[in-house]
């Protein structure tokens, strides 16, 4: 599943996977036709490349990271194409500007000394962005923020020496996308 296969014996995850799934030892016992059956070979099955996108999905779900690509790029287009700005986009605005960036998520914070107040770590294909979102809209957008795992933020850039938060006003759910694109 970890597409380990490809550099040494230079089959791809999916005829990896056919292939070692059709290793048996015995007989399987609905098939067992006693001592003289014979085994026949199945004839070779042509399998549909898997897309980049599913590839590096594929990556994501077995290893948690991937060397191919990052999943947002593929998403980029798109992306764009609804005034989303990169990561590094976002963080390299001027104070007060409002925009809309998204990421997957790497990391929710919300230490008890922060007043109700959650930190959030995405990331897209350039870098990351820190999010600050405060605990009205945290309880406005709670299931997305805990469950979502590529979010869309619409906010405010707070910007103080090299230090660039983005100050969440409104988030979405854009995880579907991610899984929807890859196929």
């Amino acid at each position: 599943e970890a597409d380990a296969f490809r550099p040494s014996l230079k089959l791809a995850r999916r005829e990896a996977l056919w292939t070692i799934k059709g290793l048996r030892d015995a007989p399987l016992p609905l098939f067992d036709l006693g001592e003289d059956a014979v085994e026949r070979d199945e004839a070779p099955v042509a399998l549909k490349p898997m897309t980049d996108g599913r590839e590096v999905v594929e990556d994501y779900q077995t290893l948690g990271l991937s060397l191919r690509a990052h999943p947002v790029s593929f998403l980029r287009p798109e992306l764009k194409s609804r005034g989303i700005v990169t990561c590094a986009d976002a963080g390299g605005s001027r104070d007060g500007r409002s925009l809309k960036t998204a990421g997957l998520v790497l990391v929710r914070q919300r230490p008890g000394s922060a007043k109700g107040v959650m930190f959030i770590t995405i990331e897209d294909e350039t870098g990351v962005a820190n999010l600050v979102v405060w605990e009205s809209t945290f309880e406005m957008y709670r299931r997305t923020v805990l469950t979502g795992s590529m979010l869309k933020v619409q906010g405010r850039v707070q910007r103080e020496g090299e230090v660039v938060h983005l100050i969440a006003h409104k988030l979405e759910d854009l995880s579907p996308m991610q899984i929807g694109r890859a196929s």
